[in-house]
């Protein structure tokens, strides 16, 4: 009965404590390894910009409506490097549309993020881009050239995914006749996830 009661008591003090070894373990490291992140969101076009794809003939606008929506919903993928745990370089492609008109924004941006090893770490965003615009009638147009910046955080979920939220500004220069500026600020706001792959060894 004795030996009986100890096997069980052995067997719960294993049970207990194969917890308590995970939570001896060193968290993840994600600097030196690539990050991919997934996001939707909201781009909010200038006024400018859309009284220009509004402007003329219905059979030679870019847009179907005359004033179209500020919001247009977007997808946003981004893939990168993680230099350091504060520094990182990434390239992403967005798609928005609506209304006839789609947009295409591509960028590369630098990272710099407070501790990218952190269970939640705030970081900076700032870059360069343009947007390739396509609407009806087959009609083109694109920016000449594209800054951005903005602010972020992510929020570990997991070994391996963190919860990923962004806002950006977008400043950019057209030189198209219609328009009322040549030079537009589109902002966007982004919620999507972060995938890690590889990264340091954490230390023993």
């Amino acid at each position: 009965m004795d030996r009986r009661m100890m096997t069980v008591a052995l067997a719960l003090a294993s049970c207990l404590a194969a917890p308590a070894a995970g939570q001896d373990r060193p968290a993840p490291r994600h600097d030196g390894g690539w990050e991919v992140s997934l996001g939707t969101g909201a781009t909010f076009m200038d006024a400018s910009l859309r009284a220009f794809l509004g402007s003329g003939a219905p059979e030679y606008r870019f847009a179907n409506p005359t004033t179209p929506r500020s919001a247009v919903s977007t997808l946003t993928l981004r893939a990168g490097y993680n230099i350091s745990r504060s520094v990182g370089l990434s390239f992403a492609g967005a798609m928005a549309g609506g209304e006839g008109v789609t947009y295409f924004m591509p960028s590369a941006a630098l990272t710099v993020t407070s501790n990218l090893n952190a269970r939640t770490s705030p970081f900076l965003l700032a870059g360069m881009g343009f947007t390739r615009i396509s609407g009806l009638h087959d009609r083109i147009t694109h920016s000449l050239w594209g800054i951005h910046g903005g602010v972020g955080m992510r929020s570990r979920i997991s070994q391996a995914v963190a919860l990923r939220i962004e806002g950006l500004v977008q400043l950019e220069g057209y030189r198209e006749v219609p328009m009322s500026k040549r030079t537009v600020v589109n902002p966007l706001f982004n919620v999507g996830f972060s995938y890690f792959i590889g990264g340091r060894s954490p230390p023993p």
